[in-house]
């Protein structure tokens, strides 16, 4: 018998395994998407210690198989945002980011949001697209004097 795959709040102690899974994720599914620049860049802002400061004020949930953290998501509200949607590479493509991207679409309804946006990577277009995601507009990204890389805007009324 399959486990099942649980969502729940983040909580301290959860940074270290989602700042490594948000690593893993950039590393291994955006390599034929992004440079070694943006993809050190993007792991540089996934330490446990910035995790824990940004949990504080964002809405984290991971998604757990038996008792390991194999996914994260998080929605900021006052923007209607998606935002660090990554689940392990070993366990993609086995409903993580299904159950994940349903959680958290039914929490904004419970929130009374409108419509939810996220800042795709290259390789989750497809993705956003299978959940009713529309691309709005490529977006060119460039902050903190990091390298300049793309996303796509994508947006989905709920």
């Amino acid at each position: 018998m399959a486990k099942k795959i649980k969502v729940r709040k983040f909580k301290k102690g959860d940074e270290y395994d989602v700042a490594r899974i948000i690593r893993r994720a950039i590393q291994v599914t955006n390599k034929k998407y992004y440079s070694p620049a943006v993809i050190k860049f993007l792991c540089s802002g996934a330490s446990a210690v910035k995790i824990l400061k940004k949990s504080k004020e964002r809405n984290y949930k991971v998604a757990v198989l038996g008792n390991k953290i194999v996914g994260v998501i998080c929605l900021t509200e006052n923007e209607n945002r998606i935002r660090q949607f990554f689940v392990d590479p070993l366990h993609q493509g086995k409903g993580v980011g299904r159950e994940l991207i349903n959680f958290i679409e039914k929490e904004a309804k419970k929130l009374k949001l409108k419509y939810l946006q996220v800042h795709s990577s290259l390789f989750a277009v497809l993705f956003y697209k299978h959940f009713g995601y529309k691309k709005i507009r490529k977006l060119i990204i460039h902050k903190n004097n990091g390298p300049k890389f793309e996303t796509i805007l994508m947006k989905k009324a709920l």
